[in-house]
Formats: structure tokens, C-alpha cells, sequence
């Protein structure tokens, strides 16, 4: 249950920042979500990979919920960053909706 609020919560963060910058609203949502999924996913091959290379038992040994939870914290840093990263260019470059490039909409 924790893990769906905490879905729900950076979709409706990247949402928020999207609408206030006039971008598209669902597609940014959907990124939040999928770049904390994604970071969640290269924390634990990263991991993995770490582990049999330098032979670390304890990531093999270690209660399941120690490492859910570190792949928690690392997918909301990441989100946290991405959005940082869109907020900052997003602030910095102010859209202009009389323009006429090509990639205006994307």
C-alpha cells in the first residue's frame, strides 16, 4: 500500500511541475513514475553485479525489507533529481507559446 501512495505522489509531483510549465501533463507523470521504477531496477542489477564481483555475502544474506528499502530511498533520489534537473531548465528557459519551431509540442 506504501508503495502505491509513494507512486502516486511523484506521478502527481511531475504532473504539478509539468502543468505550472505548460508541458504535457500525462507524459511527464508517466516519466516520473517510470524513472523511479528504472532506478530501482539498475540499483539492484548494480547491486547484484557488485556483489558476486567482490564477493559481498551480506547482500545475500540481508533481510529482504533492508534492501526493498534501499531501492526505495535510491528511485526517490533519482526521481527527486530528474525533477530538480526539469525544474531548473524549465525555470531558466520560460516557454514561450507564440513560437513557431517544429518540436513546440514535445
Amino acid at each position: 500500500m506504501l508503495g502505491i501512495l509513494l507512486i502516486y505522489f511523484i506521478g502527481k509531483w511531475f504532473y504539478s511541475l509539468a502543468e505550472a510549465h505548460g508541458r504535457n501533463k500525462w507524459g511527464f507523470a508517466i516519466l516520473g513514475v517510470g524513472v523511479y521504477f528504472g532506478a530501482q531496477i539498475l540499483f539492484g542489477i548494480v547491486l547484484g553485479f557488485l556483489a558476486i564481483a567482490f564477493d559481498w555475502e551480506w547482500v545475500f544474506a540481508t533481510n529482504g525489507i533492508l534492501l526493498s528499502i534501499l531501492g526505495i530511498a535510491v528511485g526517490a533520489l533519482a526521481a527527486w533529481g530528474v525533477r530538480a534537473i526539469f525544474k531548473y531548465n524549465w525555470s531558466k528557459n520560460l516557454k514561450d507559446n507564440t513560437s513557431d519551431t517544429l518540436l513546440d509540442g514535445i
